[in-house]
């Protein structure tokens, strides 16, 4: 390929150009008020909750004490919460909660189009890193994450996809140990960022990396070493985060699922046209974008040539067969596997797959411009087809509705039962909101009451509170009995809660119906502690961790002092 000349040093040309392409998903962030979303409070409250249990010592958090109509949830110890840990360290350092969550979601989307390109550049050059940047970010689902469904932590999902290919594929390729430490954090990151789309992800990842492998093998590439390799890196990515996947693989009977399950996947599948039309402009947004398609179709065929002489000829390829088994995996012809597999229905709608197929096309896309010479034309088609695929899918980059900083900071956590009753605990049959509304019913024994936050005792009349506490998941309080009662705190029973009289250890249990705590004193006068700690599952989940992090830390500084490396492979 030929040179061109530059008015200015030439390596800050394809900064300039990602800077320029990522103008314009800056410009609804920068607009009065806050994103409304699919999820309407949540985000916002998710913030305000981390913030809550990080200050009164909860590490890692596992209780958010006003979700759920302040009743609590076990939500941190089943939801992935890394994006919205990174909104409050901005909201620490003096942002609205508004602006931290929104910040937030910009820094994604900016990190997203680094990592694609740092990727992609790896591969072929630098304007096939821009151009597949542009593409992955102006794909058309990744910006209805963005600006229509406020779906942040998938967003912020699609943000590691390239950092860990990267670093996996180095690693591979290099066996240098700075790379497994940093490919491990990376499927670490994924996994604390988002339930669902490691499920999707990294399956389709490791089994694409596998094939090559398999299929690139020759006696100076061995394939067992590479695959060792392979193991390595996802058992240690595993291991670092054991503390919120072991509670989720061992303590997810203890929820009710019912509501999480509500969606039936078979209502959501994509039909071809809507799959393949221009744009994602008008709902249901499940478009995969025309411009992305051809554009890796083109990509693929590219490398192919003989005259590219790419020695990632495989891997082009493998990425544009695993975008398409992605879109196939999207219409209902896939609902054979989908029945199949019992863990697809947590994933509740097909159209997810959305995601990881905006990546693979967008990695296949990549040696497209290597089919130029010319500089001059591989970067001239690198502008051409950003400024396609920015006019197929600007109609999604504006915010369609919001929340005044007024109206978000005079929200309470507790009102919104709707938003964080996810993962309500099964001692609880309390009814679930199917809106911002109560239940029909408001007279049924089961309706949550949202912010009823007072102590009970029963029977009334025999016993009194003398004082109260409350920080955080601990109560603390001192209470008469006049005979036998019970003391109800309005908290929802789960695993972890512990309560002690007088200093001692006392029995508590669900509440029937309700499955609020409860704990019985004898007559006399009474102090009563209440609280929040882990269960040896989290504990385990927990050393499993630190351990994993301990070995990460001393392979990657082996790796930065060259011990660890092994050279090419």
């Amino acid at each position: 390929m030929q040179t061109m000349k530059y008015p200015f040093p030439r390596r800050l040309v394809p900064f300039l150009l990602l800077a320029i392409a990522l103008v314009p998903v800056a410009v609804p962030y920068l607009q009065p008020g806050f994103q409304f979303g699919d999820d309407l409070h949540a985000p916002y409250l998710r913030v305000i909750a981390l913030r809550q249990a990080i200050a009164d010592g909860q590490i890692p958090p596992r209780w958010f004490a006003e979700f759920d109509g302040g009743y609590g949830s076990p939500y941190p110890t089943f939801y992935a919460m890394l994006f919205y840990g990174v909104a409050v360290a901005f909201n620490v350092f003096g942002l609205s909660v508004g602006s931290a969550v929104e910040l937030t979601a910009y820094a994604v989307i900016v990190l997203a189009a680094l990592g694609m390109f740092v990727l992609v550049r790896s591969l072929w050059g630098e304007e096939s890193g821009v151009l597949a940047a542009v593409l992955y970010t102006y794909a058309p689902y990744h910006l209805v994450d963005a600006f229509v469904r406020g779906a942040l932590s998938e967003l912020a999902a699609l943000a590691w996809f390239p950092f860990l290919a990267y670093a996996t594929y180095q690693w591979i390729l290099c066996r240098q140990t700075k790379w497994l430490a940093l490919s491990s954090l990376s499927i670490g990151g994924l996994i604390l960022t988002h339930n669902l789309m490691p499920i999707l992800f990294l399956p389709l990842f490791f089994g694409l990396l596998v094939v090559l492998v398999i299929l690139g093998r020759s006696p100076a590439s061995p394939v067992l070493p590479r695959i060792r390799a392979i193991v390595v890196c996802c058992g240690l990515g595993l291991l670092t985060v054991a503390y919120f996947w072991l509670p989720i693989a061992l303590e997810r009977g203890l929820l009710r699922l019912d509501y999480f399950l509500q969606y039936d996947y078979r209502g959501d599948f994509v039909g071809r046209a809507a799959l393949f039309a221009w744009s994602s402009a008008s709902r249901p947004y499940t478009s995969i974008g025309l411009v992305l398609v051809i554009s890796a179709i083109i990509g693929v065929l590219v490398v192919l040539l003989p005259r590219t002489q790419s020695p990632h000829r495989l891997l082009a390829l493998g990425s544009l067969v695993a975008g398409f088994f992605c879109l196939f995996m999207v219409n209902s012809r896939s609902g054979w596997i989908w029945a199949r597999l019992p863990l697809l229905q947590f994933v509740q709608f097909p159209w997810r797959f959305l995601a990881p197929a905006s990546f693979f096309l967008a990695l296949a896309a990549g040696p497209l411009p290597r089919a130029f010479r010319s500089g001059l034309a591989a970067w001239g088609v690198v502008i051409v087809l950003g400024a396609a695929i920015y006019l197929q899918s600007s109609p999604l980059i504006r915010i369609r509705h919001r929340i005044d900083a007024v109206t978000l900071q005079a929200f309470r956590p507790c009102e919104a039962v709707s938003e964080t009753q996810d993962f309500r605990p099964q001692t609880s049959q309390t009814l679930f909101w199917r809106g911002t509304s109560p239940p029909a019913d408001a007279g049924d024994p089961l309706l949550l009451i949202p912010c009823a936050n007072g102590i009970s005792l029963w029977p009334a009349g025999e016993a009194r509170v003398l004082s109260s506490t409350r920080r955080g998941t601990r109560w603390d309080v001192r209470v008469t009995v006049d005979r036998r009662a019970v003391v109800t705190i309005p908290q929802f029973y789960f695993p972890g809660w512990a309560a002690w009289m007088d200093g001692e250890p006392a029995a508590v249990k669900p509440s029937q119906g309700k499955g609020l705590l409860e704990v019985t004193l004898p007559a006399g006068e009474h102090t009563l502690r209440v609280d929040f700690l882990e269960t040896t599952v989290r504990r385990v989940g927990n050393g499993m961790s630190l351990v994993g992090a301990a070995i990460i830390l001393v392979v990657f500084w082996l790796g930065l002092r060259g011990k660890g490396a092994a050279g090419p492979d």
